[in-house]
């Protein structure tokens, strides 16, 4: 927990500049930040400036849970995207197989119609994982992006550029790999799942925002 005192009551010479004193872990820190603006001592509200820095440090902190997520989550796709055909294929084919072990219609077929089925739900699960994937990206960039103080289209410019950028070079890696290959239609799958997310982020934080100004003006 960190505490922040403002004190009043210094001499006209200290008043000239800020003090901000930060309690932490029952150490003192002093930090002392010229104020050109403060020519006069009466009646100086310190509060108004260090208000300012109320905050900062939670953002701060928040800001490094969000990046080491966001590079958790593009190490994780990276991973996958670093197995080759079979070892891709493997794992698509046993969680096809696991979500339709009880499905009766799909499990009576005739071997050959089971299997051109089962391939075409296989194909449903990899884009639905490419989307899924791409997903958490877009609601961590947002996420992210909507802790700094800039315009709105800025913060959807930066953080639909980065996921695009990614999917893109997500691609282009699996080109190196033994029986993988890059394809257009998975970047689009992949930027479609950070748009939809990205939405809804920013929805989100609308919805919020409106409703704490609402419960602000009835109070």
């Amino acid at each position: 927990m960190i505490f922040i005192y403002t004190y009043y009551n210094f001499p006209c010479f200290i008043k000239q500049k800020f003090l901000t004193y930060i309690l932490f872990n029952d150490k003192i820190y002093v930090k002392i930040v010229y104020n050109k603006n403060i020519d006069k001592c009466e009646n100086i509200n310190f509060a108004k400036y260090i208000k300012k820095d109320e905050g900062r440090y939670e953002k701060n902190i928040l800001r490094a849970i969000l990046i080491a997520l966001l590079i958790t989550q593009m190490w994780i796709i990276f991973g996958f995207s670093g197995q080759n055909g079979d070892e891709s294929g493997s794992i698509s084919r046993k969680i096809t197989e696991g979500v339709t072990k009880n499905i009766s219609s799909i499990q009576n077929l005739e071997k050959e119609e089971k299997e051109r089925v089962l391939k075409k739900i296989e194909h449903i699960i990899r884009k639905l994982a490419h989307f899924s994937l791409y997903a958490v990206i877009g609601i961590l960039l947002m996420s992210l992006m909507s802790t700094y103080k800039i315009k709105q289209k800025n913060r959807i410019l930066v953080s639909g550029s980065i996921g695009l950028l990614y999917a893109i070079s997500d691609e282009v890696h699996q080109a190196f790999i033994p029986g993988r290959g890059p394809q257009i239609g998975d970047v689009g799958i992949d930027f479609c799942g950070v748009v939809v997310e990205m939405c809804i982020v920013l929805l989100s934080i609308s919805f919020y925002t409106n409703k704490r100004v609402k419960r602000k003006n009835h109070t």
